[in-house]
């Protein structure tokens, strides 16, 4: 396997150090093609960080409320955001917004302190 030129492995470190794995990874094909990564059919294989297959249970009126906020965003942007990509990008902003959920002890718990947490913000 052919090495990496050290400046490709500076700008990958420096992106992996920031959190950012899926600019390492568009830094390190940029830096072998010149250009950035062109889309294909089917998920980008070389931008997505390890994911688990994971069903759960969703309450009707949840779930007409991701459906419908999917419709909105595809009307005001004209890009479709599915259920899966819209949940984790709600979940990631839950986790990176510092909410302490660890004397939740109910569902019933988590929902007031998230809300409270996110208000006015």
């Amino acid at each position: 396997m052919p090495r990496k030129p050290k400046a490709l492995d500076s700008r990958i470190a420096a992106a992996e150090e920031a959190g950012h794995a899926a600019n390492a990874n568009v830094a390190a094909i940029k830096a072998k093609t010149g250009s950035k990564p062109t889309r294909g059919p089917g998920r980008p294989k070389e931008l997505l960080e390890d994911m688990a297959q994971v069903t759960f249970r969703l309450y009707r009126r949840q779930l007409n409320t991701v459906d419908r906020l999917g419709l909105d965003i595809r009307d005001n942007t004209g890009k479709t955001l599915d259920r899966s990509p819209l949940l984790r990008g709600i979940l990631d902003g839950v986790l990176d917004g510092g909410v302490d959920l660890s004397q939740c002890a109910s569902e019933g718990e988590v929902r007031p302190a998230v809300s409270a947490a996110t208000k006015g913000k």
